[in-house]
């Protein structure tokens, strides 16, 4: 048996390409994805930090045209242009924010008395109390309990009332060259008496009427310290002040010699304003207060 060989193919001869084709091709097309592991495209790249670098260049450069733009201002304008600015943006900030204003309206005055005041006043002293406590006790079996502490003081005046001399009570010895006058006892012209509460204590559950608190302390005060004044002496002074200052402008208007009598009175003549009346609602019995229902 015969067999037949198949022919063998010839062998295909790739030539190496030419420089001139090299040059004429492009390495790589455009659009063909970059292998990975090589570097991006250069075209791609925008400096070392991207576009991050741009933002901070710009911020920092606002900065510094914020900063050398009052400085370029004032070389232009002078200093002189840059204080009105200034003033006139103070102006207008001050009419934007005006300070806290108030107004106070008061009523026409009335007239409710007119009194002929012919006192002699000769003494005046100033007392004080450091402390004047109400102790108040109120509620269901007098559960709920409030101090207040108060300090006081008071002006009080001592004189002679000058309405009460008559014709009879002035005397002249022509011998002796000598007025004797017969005055009234001096007594106490007025009591001023201020109260003021500094301190208290008063639990959360309980309510205070602090006006009657303080009508309760005022009352206390003022009777106390006009008894002190009396017991100190006030009218005994006043009485020594008077004399002399009567025989001194008698004597040296009349040009004579003077003698001041005072009366023996029954018992003290007490101003209206030392003797404060009684704190609504309230009556006082056994040293206690007591709220009136």
């Amino acid at each position: 048996m015969t067999h037949a060989l198949a022919p063998t193919p010839a062998p295909t001869i790739i030539e190496p390409p030419t420089l001139a084709a090299a040059q004429q091709q492009p390495l790589t097309q455009p659009n063909a994805p970059q292998p990975s592991g090589t570097p991006p495209d250069p075209e791609q790249r925008r400096g070392c930090c991207g576009g991050g670098c741009l933002w901070i260049l710009g911020a920092a450069g606002g900065c510094l045209l914020i900063l050398i733009t009052p400085l370029v201002v004032a070389a232009l304008i002078g200093t002189g242009a840059v204080g009105s600015v200034f003033g006139w943006l103070g102006d207008l900030w001050a009419q934007i924010n005006p300070p806290t204003t108030a107004t106070v309206a008061s009523s026409t005055t009335l007239v409710n008395s007119i009194h002929n005041m012919s006192e002699l006043v000769t003494l005046e002293v100033q007392l004080a109390k450091a402390n004047v406590s109400v102790d108040v006790w109120q509620g269901l079996f007098g559960g709920c309990r409030f101090i207040a502490n108060h300090v006081a003081e008071a002006n009080i005046r001592a004189g002679i009332d000058l309405t009460q001399l008559e014709e009879e009570d002035i005397r002249y010895d022509a011998l002796r060259n000598q007025y004797t006058l017969t005055v009234p006892a001096p007594h106490l012209t007025s009591c001023f008496v201020a109260v003021e509460r500094y301190a208290d204590t008063l639990p959360m559950t309980c309510g205070a009427d602090w006006e009657a608190v303080r009508r309760l302390a005022t009352y206390t005060a003022t009777h106390e310290l006009r008894e002190d004044a009396i017991e100190g002496g006030i009218l005994e002074r006043a009485e020594r002040e008077t004399s002399a200052s009567l025989a001194q402008f008698v004597g040296t208007l009349l040009d004579a010699n003077v003698e001041i009598v005072f009366e023996k009175p029954d018992e003290y003549v007490i101003d209206a304003s030392c003797m404060p009346p009684l704190p609504a609602g309230w009556g006082y019995a056994d040293n206690v207060w007591r709220l009136l229902q």
